[in-house]
């Protein structure tokens, strides 16, 4: 019986998704919103997303920011305001009864009849969606559950702490929901636009508007009487990590003059230990990030630096090894600041030389645009 089970899910999401093929993608409202960000990068260049959402006629409406109803872990609560407002049906309450979490609330579209309940949960406050209609007899009655972006249940989780958003809202006067998405290794942003008409959820689209990234060194720590300068380290600090970011593969990563043939032993060395150093049961593990006794000068998310590759550069004539990574949170992950770490070795030892927060701006807007949205696997 679970053999059959298991062949049963991924049978149903194929089917799923051939009903969703099956119908002719619709990219207007995407497209729309692309040439609107088109529009919006030539007076604000520097965030061309935000204004999608601002304003007195904003782009793209959602609901306000002050729910119809919020309550913060109590279902019994929430289940008795829900119907004292929206009035369920049966099956309303049938979809209320296995709906309980630390946070519930309910948006509603102004002058629409589209209604949502979101609930929030987990540090990385992941959102679950129920949606719902007002009947003419007075009745909340539910709405179908938004398709699926992918085959694998994480796939399809929307979460805050992961760069996604996601609420009802109205795009040129069509009502959808829309899932606002970025990721912390560069600046681009993605747009998921899912329709709902006549009653039901169409096929999504999404808008992806690719933009550069600027990159300025915006703090330097080195130990007294050090091999380096915070002045060296200032200057190419940004380079270092602008080009690490910009590599296809980062293994054939490559900075400065080749290390000398008679200095591999010391490279292979010194690699050795920084991955030992970076290493536990689970794999690569975060490091403390090195301030020479001005910890107190970083930030939260500078003092431990994660997802670590290590290479090894000549600066100025010295060899060196230098630790590229993010500055991390247990799971979370800086958006905007990287790390750089400089070692030597020293009696058999990796001994820090020098550090650099490097600071992450989106730049100008390089390309948007709209497509189908196409069912991860």
């Amino acid at each position: 019986m679970r053999r059959l089970i298991v062949l049963i899910i991924p049978i149903a999401i194929l089917a799923s998704a051939a009903l969703f093929a099956g119908q002719t993608p619709d990219i207007t409202l995407c497209q729309g919103i692309a040439a609107q960000i088109r529009q919006d990068a030539a007076n604000s260049p520097n965030d061309p997303i935000a204004p999608l959402f601002k304003g007195d006629h904003p782009y793209i409406e959602t609901p306000p920011t002050t729910p119809d109803i919020r309550v913060l872990g109590n279902s019994a609560q929430f289940h008795e305001l829900f119907r004292q407002k929206f009035h369920p049906s049966d099956a309303m309450s049938d979809a209320l009864d296995d709906f309980s979490s630390e946070v519930m609330q309910v948006f509603s579209l102004p002058d629409s009849n589209l209604h949502m309940i979101q609930t929030v949960e987990g540090s990385a406050h992941c959102f679950d969606f129920r949606f719902f209609w007002m009947s003419a007899n007075g009745e909340s009655q539910p709405l179908p559950n938004l398709p699926r972006k992918g085959t694998r249940d994480g796939e399809n989780m929307i979460c805050e702490g992961f760069g996604d958003h996601g609420t009802v809202a109205r795009i040129a006067g069509s009502d959808a929901f829309v899932e606002t998405m970025w990721s912390p290794e560069d600046s681009n942003s993605d747009i998921r636009v899912v329709p709902f008409r006549g009653g039901s959820w169409g096929p999504a689209c999404k808008v992806e508007a690719d933009f550069g990234t600027d990159y300025s060194v915006s703090k330097v720590f080195v130990p007294p009487n050090g091999p380096i300068s915070d002045v060296a380290i200032k200057e190419v600090a940004a380079e270092i990590i602008e080009q690490h970011a910009a590599a296809k593969d980062p293994k054939s990563f490559t900075f400065g003059p080749p290390v000398p043939e008679g200095d591999q032993d010391n490279v292979h060395t010194m690699e050795t230990l920084a991955a030992k150093m970076q290493r536990n049961r689970y794999g690569k593990s975060p490091i403390p990030f090195p301030a020479f006794g001005h910890e107190n000068e970083l930030d939260a998310f500078q003092s431990t630096l994660g997802l670590i590759d290590n290479y090894p550069v000549v600066l100025y004539g010295n060899i060196y090894l230098a630790a590229i990574g993010r500055g991390v949170i247990g799971w979370r992950v800086c958006p905007d600041c990287s790390g750089l770490i400089l070692y030597t070795l020293n009696n058999g030892q990796l001994q820090p030389v020098g550090s650099a927060i490097v600071q992450q701006t989106r730049g100008a807007l390089k390309s948007v645009r709209a497509t189908p949205w196409t069912l991860r696997h």
